[in-house]
């Protein structure tokens, strides 16, 4: 009976043990000075909706629809300095089709997410491991605020074959040192 409970003890405190073995990491900066970050005004977890799209419209290899523009937007800053500082975006995505466009993983299928510059209109390539750098705006008293302007559209890089659910993500890290 004690050989039955230690094994069973074993066996339970591995499965604890594999359960808890996920990793948690942190990461942060000391600035001189603090300001608040939005994403199109929203909350702390924002979200892009992109309206529903039919499959007509992008249906062929190659077919981009549905653009909807967002911001990134630093403001409200403690301290702003009088002679101006840089700030810089840095995008960075996990899911990444082989054209550097953010892979869905909903229930479409041959369908991505392209993200582009307002200004330029030019998709940005993602690559596994790598940010990608966004222009580089000034902050300063006269211009107390640095908003980067993105658009997020459907692309379909080989014709869908299965309608459904698009869902896709990148995170975005904000440097004003």
């Amino acid at each position: 009976m004690y050989k039955l409970k230690l094994l069973f003890f074993f066996l339970v405190s591995n499965s604890i043990t594999s359960v808890c073995a996920h990793r948690l990491s942190f990461y942060g900066e000391v600035a001189r000075q603090t300001c608040i970050v939005s994403v199109s005004g929203g909350g702390d977890y924002p979200i892009v909706y992109l309206p529903a799209v039919a499959e007509s419209q992008i249906g062929r290899s190659g077919a981009i629809a549905r653009e909807t523009a967002f911001t990134i937007t630093l403001g409200a800053c403690s301290s702003p300095e009088a002679g101006g500082q840089s700030v810089e975006t840095l995008l960075m995505a996990h899911h990444i089709t082989e054209a550097g466009n953010l892979a869905s993983t909903g229930s479409a299928v041959n369908i991505a997410v392209q993200i582009t510059t307002q200004e330029e209109k030019m998709p940005l390539n993602f690559s596994p491991g790598k940010p990608v750098m966004t222009q580089k705006l000034a902050l300063d008293a006269e211009n107390p605020f640095a908003i980067q302007r993105f658009t997020a559209r459907y692309v379909s890089e080989a014709g869908v074959k299965v309608q459904g659910s698009v869902i896709s993500a990148m995170h975005y890290h904000i440097s004003y040192l």
